[in-house]
């Protein structure tokens, strides 16, 4: 049975990293400020913004006793999460994104589902992704609310609880060490899972927060590259339910070697990098560019083992290369496709 975590003294803190500013910012700020219960605090860390949104956050900070201002150097989201939670001493911290909304009744709703749930370390809701210009991109998102499922998603590397739209335990959440800087991108999976292997996560089904999407070839790119600082967050679990050292003495980034290295298993090895692979070959379909191909076959060649719709994807990554003038690693491709092939 999941051990139920300390009683919350009812005491809330809203954390939101910012480096950007503008209107957005102003939204973002306005739809926590105009939540449906006021006893909160929200923490807005200062990840080294421009001195006009450093204008903009102070005048912010004048207008409402609620807002706390940390300012600081630029660490990057997850550096400055985590320097945003170790100055929290609130029982509960409630995530938001410097470009979101918030509706009013999400910090509420959050709270009382976790009062009710003694054994739930963190909640999330539904979201509704809104573009550029606030217009909805599509039906809201839905993440499950049963263990069984949560744990499906974190088998595959996908988070199971939209982080902007998250409400956790602080005590729980330094317990298992807080936001690492190592896992830049997908610090919200590599936090899932570790909080997973010692509680229960949790999901509201109705829509607390309008998520903003970028659409465009830099946001596929950045997507990749989280993909695989997921994929290096599942691979170090894998390696703690193993019981083996989480990670390597010295590792300070990671990249396609790192995970490799990191994984314990062809199997698992396999799926994350055919997941980078085709997430490659959808960034090309995007951008036209070199590099996602190269990544794409980076990724196939260290397959030790490829299925038909493997070879399938090497044989178009091959073309693709040749025609733009990369015809040494498309042979270095096409002879991997056929060794593993026999």
């Amino acid at each position: 049975m999941t051990p139920a975590l300390p009683a919350p003294d009812s005491s809330v803190t809203v954390l939101m990293p910012v480096i950007a500013g503008g209107p957005r910012l102003d939204a973002a700020v306005e739809s926590i400020l105009a939540q449906d219960t006021a006893d909160f605090t929200l923490l807005i860390v200062d990840d080294g913004a421009p001195a006009e949104v450093k204008v903009q956050l102070a005048a912010w900070q004048a207008r409402d006793h609620r807002i706390r201002l940390l300012p600081g150097p630029h660490l990057g989201v997850a550096g400055a999460l985590q320097r945003g939670l170790s100055s929290i001493d609130s029982d509960y911290v409630v995530r938001m994104d410097a470009d979101d909304r918030a509706l009013p009744q999400r910090i509420g709703r959050q709270v009382a589902f976790l009062d009710a749930n003694p054994g739930i370390a963190a909640v999330g809701s539904a979201v509704q992704p809104i573009d550029e210009a606030d217009a909805p991109t599509g039906p809201p998102l839905v993440f499950p609310g049963d263990m069984a499922a949560i744990k499906a998603l974190l088998r595959e590397a996908r988070p199971p609880l939209a982080h902007p739209a998250a409400a956790f335990r602080r005590r729980a959440v330094e317990a298992v060490g807080g936001y690492r800087p190592l896992f830049e991108g997908a610090e919200d999976l590599d936090l899932w899972l570790r909080l997973a292997e010692q509680h229960r996560l949790g999901n509201l089904p109705d829509v607390l927060l309008q998520h903003r999407r970028y659409a465009g070839a830099g946001s596929l790119r950045q997507r990749w590259q989280r993909t695989l600082v997921g994929e290096a967050a599942l691979a170090a679990a894998n390696r703690r339910r193993e019981g083996l050292a989480e990670l390597p003495a010295g590792l300070h980034a990671i990249d396609l070697p790192a995970l490799i290295a990191l994984s314990t298993d062809d199997a698992t090895r396999d799926a994350s990098l055919l997941r980078l692979a085709n997430l490659a070959f959808k960034l090309y379909g995007v951008e036209r560019g070199l590099p996602p191909l190269i990544q794409a076959a980076d990724c196939l060649r260290a397959l030790s083992h490829a299925d038909p719709p493997a070879r399938g994807l090497a044989r178009q990554v091959a073309r693709r290369l040749w025609r733009r003038g990369a015809r040494g690693t498309a042979l270095r491709l096409l002879v991997w496709r056929l060794r593993v092939a026999r």
